[in-house]
């Protein structure tokens, strides 16, 4: 196993090779040494024993440029979810660096997927050397802002570090998992249906909802019992029971957050 200065340093002189492979149209920023890994106010919630770090890759169809170009990291995104998404409009990532680096770590996994696997897993053995060596619980979600599946895969190539993800994918959220991986199934507004087929069968979804920030949630939706989401995002400790929980989002935006509501389609359930 390399160490993640060996594999960056591949990275770094394989650059355009990478980005050419990756068929974006252009080549993003490479920084000067970068890490897959990162943090936000999101994910830095709860208890202070868990450590998260999470991968912002561009959502939907954010990196692809090429007129004609119909890949996506979220296949099952509906428009109003890719357009208003919290991986790019909210926080920091609605900043031009932050854009940036989700193009690098894009084109980094559509050029040469397995040298992505191959520093993601270094900075996940770093992670979870860090934090043993503080006491602390190393905890890692790797779709941030995407629904790539790889989270599954990384929990399975790291067994004893803790994984998490939301999805669209049915098939995903309602298949076996490893025991270090917990995956919520996620409302797009336009996948009724499968959300109640994902409660009914155990398990948890999330809903964003229009409850302004400082109001409780509501109760209940879709016959399920509403859990507040916004207390942390350790999805990994929220309820199970033989029906799935609702796991109730504030709506977030960076500005003209009414204007997202109205313009959502649904994807923001009005309370």
């Amino acid at each position: 196993m390399r160490k993640r200065a060996s594999v960056w340093r591949e990275v770094t002189a394989r650059w355009d090779d990478i980005c050419e492979s990756a068929g974006l149209g252009y080549v993003p920023k490479l920084p000067a040494s970068g890490h897959l890994l990162g943090s936000s106010t999101k994910v830095a919630k709860g208890p202070a024993v868990f450590v998260v770090r999470v991968i912002y890759m561009a959502p939907a169809q954010e990196a692809f440029s090429v007129i004609g170009d119909k890949r996506t990291l979220c296949g099952k995104a509906s428009a109003a979810c890719a357009a208003l998404c919290l991986g790019h409009s909210t926080g920091h990532l609605q900043w031009d660096h932050a854009r940036n680096a989700r193009g690098w770590k894009t084109a980094l996994l559509l050029g040469d997927r397995k040298l992505w696997r191959e520093l993601l897993d270094a900075e996940i053995r770093n992670h979870d050397a860090s934090c043993r060596a503080s006491g602390k619980i190393a905890v890692v979600r790797v779709d941030g802002s995407s629904d790539t599946g790889e989270g599954k895969r990384s929990a399975l190539r790291h067994p004893t570090v803790q994984h998490y993800d939301y999805t669209k994918r049915l098939g995903a959220a309602l298949g076996s998992q490893p025991a270090n991986y917990s995956l919520v199934f996620s409302w797009s507004g336009e996948n009724v249906a499968e959300c109640e087929r994902a409660l009914a069968a155990g398990c948890n979804v999330a809903v964003p909802f229009d409850t302004p920030k400082g109001s409780p949630m509501p109760d209940a939706f879709m016959g399920s019992e509403i859990v507040d989401g916004d207390a942390d995002d350790l999805r990994f400790l929220d309820p199970q029971g033989d029906r799935g929980f609702v796991i109730g989002l504030r709506f977030k935006a960076g500005q003209n957050r009414q204007g997202g509501i109205d313009r959502s389609e649904g994807f923001v359930v009005r309370v």
